[in-house]
């Protein structure tokens, strides 16, 4: 689901990662959600929640029916501040987290498939 809200959305993971229950309006299709937020690195350990890359970078997308109605369960029972996506720990995913175990894993599978190169990152 993550990865087709980031392709949904057209949001850099920091901002992906940074998208909270309250920043999504699940009633109206196509659904609106707010980017106004994105994780920053500090150092290798510290992170914080701060604005957008740019003054632009602050928008509001709007996610067609088929994502909205997979994210209807993501966010079943959830206060407003949490974060949309987590790990299985409830914590903010990762780059590295989303690297090994998504990304390597879907490659991999698409070389043994036959792709002849490796996609760009998007991560």
């Amino acid at each position: 689901m993550f990865t087709e809200f980031l392709v949904s959305a057209g949001a850099r993971f920091g901002e992906a990662v940074a998208v909270t229950v309250a920043d999504l309006n699940l009633s109206s299709r196509p659904g609106p959600v707010r980017i106004t937020k994105a994780w920053k690195h500090v150092d290798r350990n510290r992170y914080f929640v701060s604005a957008t890359k740019t003054r632009t970078g602050k928008r509001t997308v709007f996610l067609p029916g088929h994502p909205v109605m997979a994210l209807v369960p993501v966010m079943a029972g959830r206060q407003g501040r949490a974060l949309l996506f987590t790990d299985v720990d409830g914590d903010r995913i990762t780059r590295v987290e989303l690297w090994r175990q998504r990304w390597l894993p879907a490659i991999t599978a698409a070389r043994e498939a036959g792709l002849g190169t490796a996609p760009r990152s998007i991560i």
